[in-house]
């Protein structure tokens, strides 16, 4: 178990739909659900000092309070937009007023974005997106403290 007081805590919010992305990867030949996307998160952070605070919703309002709440204890947010890209005003919001670093993960190019990160990951591979949006966090952070 990691000392909560040297952990760095990095949230991670999938958006919508990622629940059922399963579904989306068997149709293009591979079965990536969201637990072995968050699996592989995990262990990549196992023994290191960060930690993750993981949370999929389809509701942009239940994204915010998450960010919300765990502002005061997290030093960044990985965010999985899906549909909220183009249209994730609130969370946009939220996101630029607590005012932690964010790295955005597309699964595919989105045609515009709301979201102003300091790094985006556009893979098709949800591991491989995941993992390295993860990395560009971790590098983030690194060179912060």
């Amino acid at each position: 178990m990691k000392n909560e007081q040297n952990s760095i805590r990095i949230l991670v919010l999938h958006g919508p739909n990622l629940n059922l992305l399963g579904l989306r990867s068997a149709g293009q030949g591979h079965r990536v659900t969201l637990d072995k996307v968050n699996r592989a998160l995990r262990r990549e952070v196992r023994n290191s000092v960060f930690e993750l605070k993981i949370l999929q919703t389809n509701s942009e309002s239940a994204g915010s309070i998450f960010l919300q709440r765990n502002r005061n204890k997290a030093a960044g947010i990985l965010l999985a937009p899906e549909s909220w890209h183009h249209s994730g005003y609130v969370l946009a919001d939220t996101i630029e007023l607590i005012g932690l670093p964010l790295v955005t993960v597309y699964l595919q190019p989105p045609h515009k974005t709301v979201f102003n990160s300091l790094g985006e990951v556009i893979n098709a591979n949800p591991i491989e997106a995941y993992l390295s949006a993860l990395k560009k966090m971790a590098s983030l952070l690194e060179c912060e403290s």
